[in-house]
This record gives structure tokens, sequence and C-alpha cells, in this order.
């Protein structure tokens, strides 16, 4: 039969569990952080210290997040953070690029057969309407509010 070695040794007592158990503990964590206004907290308590702005743009508004998307948003929350923990006061500030070629072609493919003879303010107002409707699209699959 095989020996227990964890009677053999001593073993520190502590409060903190030996697994990680992340994906039981974020969603605590994050309600937590909602019930308590941490983000909030954050930015009052650096009420005028200088300002850090970053925009958050992308996402664009003209195709699904991915993991560029997801990198992009990471490495600007990380300096955010860090702003913040450095004596600026750095408030979380969406952007969305939501003009240029790519959202013209997407406003220019949902015409069909009429984008021939589409006006210039047509396809400005055909444009803007797929942007909004993307950029709901993209916040909802990423919380824009932290």
């Amino acid at each position: 039969m095989a020996q227990n070695y964890n009677d053999t040794i001593h073993k520190m007592q502590t409060p903190f569990e030996m697994r990680a158990g992340l994906p039981k503990k974020e969603p605590k964590m994050l309600e937590d952080w909602e019930q308590n206004h941490v983000y909030e907290q954050m930015i009052k308590n650096n009420e005028g210290k200088p300002q850090y702005i970053l925009h958050d743009g992308p996402p664009y508004a003209n195709g699904n997040i991915h993991m560029g998307t997801a990198l992009n948003k990471i490495i600007k929350d990380i300096i955010i953070r860090y702003k913040n923990m450095s004596g600026f006061q750095a408030p979380y500030v969406p952007g969305y690029d939501t003009h240029g070629l790519p959202i013209e072609l997407k406003a220019l493919s949902s015409l069909g057969d009429k984008k021939a003879g589409v006006s210039k303010l047509e396809l400005r107002q055909t444009g803007a309407q797929k942007a909004l409707i993307q950029r709901g699209i993209v916040q909802a699959q990423v919380r824009h509010d932290r």
C-alpha cells in the first residue's frame, strides 16, 4: 500500500486554499466589486490628480470581437489600472472606430442592387445605422463599464 506523504510533512495552517478555483471565485469577486462600487471609489479617490485619458478604441464597429480585440483591451486595462495606482485620475473611456472604408463597405453590401445609384448622404446614413447596430453587438460582447 502506498504511503500518504501528506501525513509525513508539516504543513502550515493558512486561510488560503491550495487551489485558486478562479472560475468559481471570479463571479463572486466581480459581484463584490460592483456592490461596493470599487471602480467609482477609485476614480473619486483620484479626483484632483493629473488626468490621464486613454480612449479604448477599437473595438471596431465593423466586426465581432476576436483575440486581437481581447489583447488590445487587456493591455489598455493594465495601463489604465497602473496609471490610477500611480497618482493619476485615469477613467475608463470607451471609444469606437466607426468610420472609414470598412464600415462603408458594410453599408454598400447591405444596399445590394441599390448601391449603384446611392447618394453620398444615403451611404453615410446607412453606414451610421450599421455602425450603431455593430456597436450594440460589441457592447454586448465586452463590458464597457469598468
